[in-house]
């Protein structure tokens, strides 16, 4: 078996070229010319794309091959880039300047990278990097933007781009993409690993104090929906429960939060409305060695004395 390392391979080097001299090399060695083909296609695809080629396995017997193409390379900076430079609100780009400078993007983005497992067989292009994403994702709940109006605000916003990392050259992800990222991440379970990761880097700064969790819960409502024109069936949603609170009847889900004393959350449940609060205080609290504050609703009466 021959392992061909193509990691220093991008499209924007001169070093592409080697690709179709080591598919000659197998030729003459006389490894399988299909191989020696798929090393031509791969030197397309790097070409058409601008991506990096990670990691290539080739066999002449029982032919296999193993190609993954990781995240997509942005333009060099142009003439256009460097006339922009300066340009944008001075607060918006001081509040991102002190993003970049605070938050480990490629931390946050290792633990995700399982997402993707691009292979150059199957066609399409590669994924935007992770950074990207994880920062285009920010963008929206920072200024409370859909997807068809976070893909417009990075065409028409310097500063969004210049953040993201978006040359003035560069392809901008569609609303699609973004629906299609916070699926893997749904899927894969990443929600959690984001929330969990940044949860350590603060702690690892010293930013959540460890003196004390305060426990509370909010009622998120869920339409009661209506009877279907059959009379039987309906639009309610059926995964959501009921509560009482102060009197008034509510319909739909509990989230409950752990705070530190400054309201950094540090952990958190969600579950249907009917829940008693009590049963997830105890998960959220196993760490705290300090003090815990929460309101009666919290106490599981079952386990009071009388």
């Amino acid at each position: 078996m021959a392992q061909i390392d193509c990691r220093e391979m991008s499209s924007s080097q001169p070093s592409t070229q080697n690709i179709a001299n080591q598919a000659a090399s197998m030729r003459k060695d006389g490894l399988s010319i299909g191989a020696s083909e798929k090393l031509v296609s791969l030197q397309r695809i790097i070409q058409k794309y601008r991506v990096r080629c990670v990691m290539m396995l080739v066999t002449d017997k029982n032919y296999c091959m193993e190609v993954k193409i990781v995240e997509r390379t942005s333009h060099q900076p142009t003439f256009l880039d460097s006339l922009t430079s300066d340009l944008g609100g001075p607060r918006t780009a001081e509040f991102f300047h002190k993003c970049d400078k605070m938050i480990p993007w490629n931390e946050l983005a290792e633990p995700l990278r399982d997402m993707y497992r691009n292979n150059t067989d199957r066609g399409g292009a590669s994924n935007y990097p992770l950074v990207m994403m994880i920062k285009c994702m920010m963008l929206q709940k920072w200024f409370n933007l859909s997807d068809p109006m976070l893909e417009e605000m990075l065409y028409d916003r310097i500063s969004f781009r210049r953040f993201v990392g978006l040359k003035m050259n560069d392809n901008v992800p569609d609303e699609t993409t973004f629906v299609q990222f916070r699926k893997r991440l749904n899927a894969h379970g990443h929600i959690a690993t984001l929330f969990e990761k940044t949860i350590a880097i603060l702690e690892s700064r010293s930013i959540i104090l460890r003196e004390g969790t305060c426990v509370d819960a909010t009622i998120i409502e869920a339409p009661r929906g209506r009877k279907a024109k059959d009379g039987i069936s309906s639009t309610k949603d059926k995964t959501a429960g009921y509560t009482k609170k102060h009197g008034r009847t509510y319909h739909g889900y509990k989230g409950h939060i752990a705070t530190d004393r400054n309201g950094i959350i540090k952990d958190y449940r969600f579950d249907t409305a009917s829940v008693h609060d009590s049963k997830h205080i105890d998960d959220m609290v196993a760490n705290e060695r300090h003090s815990v504050w929460a309101d009666s609703a919290y106490m599981d009466k079952s386990l009071i004395c009388p």
